[in-house]
């Protein structure tokens, strides 16, 4: 089941997350649509926020109580944030 989808602000990239506790990135030029990376999440990933100048990838799943922030260059979480006592 796809949870979220996010574009990017120039409209070639788009992340879907999931339930199977990915985030999947896709290319899209034209009308074709590739995809080209794979994040793995420790939680089903429920919510997305990407960065305006589309470099970092925040991400919520659920269960978790933090906010991981992805490099949109290298798949790599960069940090994360914890945020609650409870579930975001």
């Amino acid at each position: 089941t796809v949870n979220y989808i996010c574009l990017d602000v120039d409209g070639t990239r788009l992340y879907s997350s999931s339930d199977d506790k990915t985030i999947r990135i896709w290319q899209i030029e034209g009308e074709a649509i590739t995809n080209v990376g794979l994040m793995k999440n420790q939680f089903p990933t429920v919510k997305l926020a990407l960065s305006n100048d589309g470099k970092f990838l925040a991400s919520t799943g659920r269960y978790q109580k933090n906010v991981k922030v992805w490099n949109c260059s290298t798949f790599i979480p960069e940090c994360e944030i914890e945020v609650h006592s409870e579930e975001v």
